[in-house]
């Protein structure tokens, strides 16, 4: 057994009602003094007024319909970026220059991706004419990400995949971008699928219950030319989610459909790895212990934990990651699952099993806090 105790969610703090009022009046400033819905002409007193109450307002809708990871990290980018103005005698607006050189400044911005990824939503949300185009963290930076260390991925606990599908719903609702980076971490968990995967693969064909996907190229010798896999198109919930992936896919350019992916951003360039993490450790802060220890691999042994807890049998749990792992076949069914023409149904099957018993499993705490009650429970409603 792995030495790495799996994450558990707790009660967050940040939700308190106290904690939201000063998020809210805080993200009002943010906006005003960014110039977001600033009016135009001369501004005397009770027209500034005004301007306070309406972005005081506007940062009450979105510290409501937002993250209180997001709008933090936004009010913290704020200040940063505010003091690093200051200290060079810059007025408001920032230019392109001015963005540039504080992400490249170490002492400015300790965090860059962050300070970026929040510009990038303070822009949005409040229609600010920031020039953001071309801006990129430091090289250093982009590159830390790809240090690993030994020992296997964090396993993430039975609710935090509901807790995660309540994310996605949300950010998709209030028309927030990174919803898709977010869905990349369901459908690692639900497919049993490297991220690598999931960037490379196209959607085929759309039914009630699945997405049918085709990716280019798999990790096996004899996969090189790629393989076909399916992944259950609702969340546990009954959200469609395939469904909305595939409105925003018919939309591209057949150019960008070749190499956009699953999840994708508004100009159809797939989510970087580092992304995908960073943002889904996001919405865990205050939630979990630890959530810096969230990769992608943790989601990937999602389905493998539901399925050893519902007593899936090798030839079962093999389906899950689509036959690309043959080590716990038993070594007589070999050449016969070698020739079977069933086991694309199999894998169908066992996927939309594991989602199925979610709601019923996802409540208890950590996977060895599970009764046989509530397995014998979510088995008889498969």
């Amino acid at each position: 057994m792995s030495r790495r105790r799996g994450i558990r969610l707790h009660p967050n703090v940040a939700d308190t009602p106290e904690a939201i009022s000063n998020r809210a009046e805080a993200l009002g400033r943010v906006f005003k003094q960014c110039g977001a819905l600033q009016p135009l002409g001369y501004i005397s007193e009770q027209l500034d007024r005004e301007w306070t109450q309406a972005c005081a307002r506007l940062g009450q809708r979105l510290v409501t319909a937002s993250e209180a990871v997001t709008v933090s990290n936004a009010i913290r980018a704020a200040s940063e970026l505010e003091s690093f103005m200051r200290s060079r005698g810059r007025p408001y607006p920032p230019q392109h220059v001015d963005l540039d050189a504080f992400l490249h400044d170490p002492g400015a911005a300790p965090a860059p991706v962050r300070a970026l990824a929040s510009f990038r939503w303070l822009v949005n949300q409040g229609n600010l004419a920031w020039e953001l185009g071309g801006l990129t963290p430091p090289r250093h930076v982009a590159q830390q990400g790809r240090q690993r260390k030994s020992g296997q991925a964090t396993a993430v606990a039975p609710p935090m995949l509901r807790y995660l599908e309540e994310k996605v719903e949300r950010l998709h609702a209030t028309g927030e971008p990174r919803w898709s980076a977010l869905l990349a971490s369901w459908i690692a968990a639900a497919g049993c699928l490297r991220q690598k995967h999931i960037a490379r693969s196209q959607p085929r064909k759309l039914t009630k219950s699945t997405l049918h996907c085709e990716c280019s190229r798999g990790k096996q010798k004899k996969l090189r030319k790629g393989f076909s896999y399916c992944i259950p198109s609702h969340f546990s919930t009954g959200w469609p989610w395939a469904q909305h992936m595939i409105q925003r896919y018919d939309k591209l350019s057949d150019a960008k459909k070749k190499r956009c992916g699953l999840c994708f951003d508004e100009a159809g360039t797939p989510w970087h790895m580092r992304e995908i993490t960073l943002i889904a450790r996001e919405i865990f802060v205050g939630q979990v212990e630890h959530p810096q220890t969230l990769t992608s691999y943790s989601w990937r042994r999602w389905a493998p934990s539901m399925g050893q807890v519902l007593g899936f049998d090798p030839l079962q749990l093999a389906s899950l990651s689509d036959w690309q792992d043959k080590t716990s076949v038993p070594e007589n069914a070999s050449m016969p699952l070698h020739y079977s023409g069933a086991r694309y149904a199999l894998s169908m099957k066992s996927k939309q099993a594991i989602i199925a018993a979610a709601p019923t499993l996802g409540g208890y705490e950590s996977w060895e806090l599970i009764p046989p009650s509530a397995i014998q429970q979510a088995k008889s409603e498969l």
